[in-house]
């Protein structure tokens, strides 16, 4: 868990050197899989351009990033190319940009009809439905149980919850023996916040646990983005952590309190920013 978050970290930390919306995206999909506890060295791997056989090999589903870098670098700042990885064969390179050839990849496997990835599913099935917004809603659900990794036990955690509408996470913590074996679910609290999906932001959403405010927080990853839905006041009050500015992440506590007018949306950024909360407490 811990070198996971450092990696997480390393990435994000890439954005103080470029902060362009290349290099943002390159970050959302080196780091979502860390989300869900899968890989990302199983879909996107690293080499030199000497190395391109030796590396797809057993390589199914993926993109091969190429640079004159160290290749244990999680996202090389000078990429020579990118390409598109097929049952272990190059079917098409050139392509300079990570998330471009991503997108070339979704397109790839739509249309020759391949299953994702088993031990990436998850990952592909969030990108392609909350991302490129194909197929509807998430259908998948994935959880994580394990000892605190700080040792600081149920004291220092504090049970957090947010609901996007298409995308909700919750962590809570528990201080005696095996005493997160059962999964316990959310009791819906009464109250009611807006959601965005790609048609607008007039869609509600039940809020549940410890989701006792609304949220709107907005941002650009593509173009003008906004995120809405129910949130812990817990986040409200470290937006720091959040990893979104105060001048663009408001809470608000009365029922629907976080509007309904129409926006463009492009929020995955903002998701991940949410979501990197709930690994880093």
């Amino acid at each position: 868990m811990s070198k996971d978050i450092g990696e997480l970290k390393t990435l994000i930390q890439s954005l103080e050197d470029d902060s362009l919306n290349q290099c943002r995206r390159a970050v959302v999909l080196f780091g979502f899989p860390y989300f869900l506890k899968e890989e990302t060295s199983k879909f996107i791997k690293i080499c030199e351009p000497t190395d391109e056989e030796e590396v797809v090999e057993g390589m199914n589903v993926g993109l091969l990033v190429v640079t004159e870098e160290n290749t244990a670098n999680l996202l090389p700042k000078e990429i020579i190319d990118v390409a598109v990885v097929l049952e272990e064969e190059i079917v098409l390179d050139g392509l300079k940009d990570v998330s471009n050839a991503f997108a070339v990849l979704m397109g790839l496997l739509y249309a020759l009809d391949i299953t994702y990835p088993e031990e990436v599913k998850y990952t592909f099935e969030v990108l392609q439905k909350v991302l490129m917004r194909i197929g509807g809603g998430i259908s998948s659900t994935t959880k994580s149980k394990a000892c605190d990794g700080a040792g600081a036990g149920a004291a220092a955690c504090q049970s957090l919850s947010s609901n996007l509408g298409v995308l909700r996470s919750t962590s809570s913590c528990c201080n005696t023996n095996l005493c997160n074996l059962q999964d316990t679910d959310p009791v819906l609290t009464g109250k009611k916040c807006y959601y965005c999906d790609d048609k607008g932001c007039s869609n509600t959403v039940d809020c549940s646990g410890t989701e006792d405010r609304c949220i709107e927080a907005t941002g650009t990853f593509v173009n003008q983005s906004v995120v809405k839905g129910c949130i812990s006041k817990s986040i409200c009050d470290d937006t720091t952590s959040a990893g979104v500015g105060s001048g663009n992440f408001s809470c608000c506590e009365g029922n629907l309190c976080n509007g309904a007018q129409s926006v463009t949306q492009s929020f995955l950024f903002l998701c991940c920013s949410l979501l990197s909360y709930f690994m880093m407490h």
